[in-house]
């Protein structure tokens, strides 16, 4: 399960784990099954491997193994937990992104491998937009990049970093991309076009 709080890595859930507790995620066993809640979405999952990652005010929930339903999380008031609208349900190798403001995404050809690669403590990139690869790299570490130029966010970028190591992921931009790097203090980064 993924969490967007510093330096805690995301967590392998299974439905038999017994502490998926996290900063933002929310879980209820009431059913027999596990129900995670997390940025207004609820994942119940039934003996299953998956990752639920919060991400630009939504989630994306990739199943690795198992069944795994995806419910708009009901109001705080509701009496049943299951009561939320079934956005979807996913087999194993499917990936649901339902991002805030955005039409909910479901792909069939989820690439494991890159999802699963933070348990290992690298995270890999193929083709992702700058913004959400630094978006994913907050998870794993305390100092912040900014973005302060859309033309950069949008960037098209393919690699494998370890996990938090933003010093090689500022490394390899500057290297590799028009881009310029400032430390705006002990925990930040700012991403500037470097100038001509």
């Amino acid at each position: 399960m993924h969490c967007s709080s510093p330096l805690r890595p995301p967590i392998r859930n299974r439905s038999s784990d017994s502490n998926l507790r996290s900063p933002g995620i929310s879980t209820d066993s009431r059913f027999g099954r596990r129900l995670c809640h997390s940025n207004g979405q609820q994942v119940i999952a039934t003996g299953t491997a998956f990752n639920v990652e919060a991400i630009n005010g939504g989630v994306r929930v990739t199943l690795v193994e198992g069944h795994v339903v995806v419910r708009k999380a009901p109001d705080s008031g509701a009496a049943d937990a299951e009561e939320g609208t079934i956005i979807a349900k996913l087999s194993p190798g499917e990936q649901l992104t339902d991002v805030s403001g955005a039409i909910a995404r479901l792909s069939h050809t989820a690439n494991i491998l890159s999802i699963t690669a933070w348990r290992q403590g690298k995270l890999i990139f193929n083709n992702d937009r700058l913004a959400d690869i630094v978006a994913r790299m907050k998870h794993y570490s305390t100092t912040e990049i900014v973005i302060t130029d859309p033309s950069i966010a949008n960037l098209r970028v393919s690699g494998v970093f370890n996990a938090g190591d933003i010093p090689a992921l500022v490394d390899a931009l500057k290297r590799f991309f028009p881009i310029e790097a400032y430390s705006d203090g002990a925990n930040q980064i700012r991403l500037v076009p470097r100038k001509s």
